[in-house]
């Protein structure tokens, strides 16, 4: 999705209209219909503004816009999203019928390198990340976000798969498709993302 297409997506989720949108951000109505037109790019600043709006971080619109906080259910995943964008984690487990990772199977790893530079005290012992086992306390708050987690990382393998199930083909359904399984990987993160219940 391009920018316009995340601004106009996340308004539109949040039932604002364009007017609305620009009393909440401060921002000028006829910049919130070009931006979402694509016929100017909002600047930093203005990002940050659209992004509070939108209830979502900054990091939705830019990724060199990450604040480091963790205040909303949103927040969380937006982190878990950039670590396992940036091949910092992966999550391995055994996939039912529909590709989704069980929950009772799942497991987050740590990618290698960073791992060797983690450790953990428990009970005055020291652990490497390699040692430390760690379990998921599902309860009323986290197994909503794990599952939410869990399918989109179920999208983000569908993707995958099919992206090398057709290799250098470049006839239109293939393309076609896959810009289907992106368009829903990028919905539903903007859809999580933009969860501001309290942790």
């Amino acid at each position: 999705m391009t920018l316009g297409e995340k601004i106009r997506y996340l308004r539109l989720r949040l039932g604002l209209s364009q007017d609305k949108l620009s009393k909440i951000s401060n921002i000028h109505i006829l910049s919130i219909k070009n931006y979402e037109r694509e016929k100017s790019t909002p600047q930093p600043i203005q990002l940050i503004k659209l992004a509070k709006a939108l209830s979502v971080n900054p990091y939705v619109f830019d990724s060199s816009l990450f604040q480091f906080k963790l205040e909303t259910l949103g927040d969380y995943y937006s982190f878990f999203i950039l670590l396992y964008q940036n091949k910092i984690i992966s999550f391995e487990g055994i996939r039912d019928n529909e590709d989704k990772l069980d929950s009772n199977s799942v497991s987050i790893t740590l990618e290698p390198s960073i791992a060797s530079f983690i450790s953990f005290t428990v009970n005055k012992r020291d652990y490497t990340f390699d040692e430390l086992s760690l379990h998921l306390n599902l309860n009323e708050n986290t197994s909503e976000f794990i599952n939410n987690i869990l399918i989109w990382e179920m999208l983000n393998y569908r993707y995958n798969k099919f992206s090398d199930f057709i290799g250098e083909r470049n006839d239109d359904n293939s393309i076609n498709t896959l810009n289907y399984l992106l368009e829903q990987i990028e919905k539903f993160e903007l859809d999580i993302q933009q969860n501001s219940n309290s942790v």
